[in-house]
């Protein structure tokens, strides 16, 4: 019974571990992806202001 609490316990950090990786990934995935949409409106505004 005992190492089968060890095992569960650490399959249950390793997943936590996992699980927060995966967030803080697609956290910095979201910001990147915003930034460059920000970015590309941003251009074709400027665009959109200097050529019309």
């Amino acid at each position: 019974m005992h190492e089968y609490d060890i095992v569960m316990d650490f399959i249950r950090k390793t997943v936590y571990l996992l699980g927060t990786a995966l967030y803080k990934i697609n956290h910095v995935q979201n910001e990147i992806l915003q930034r460059k949409i920000s970015n590309t409106i941003l251009a074709f505004n400027v665009h959109n202001y200097l050529f019309f």
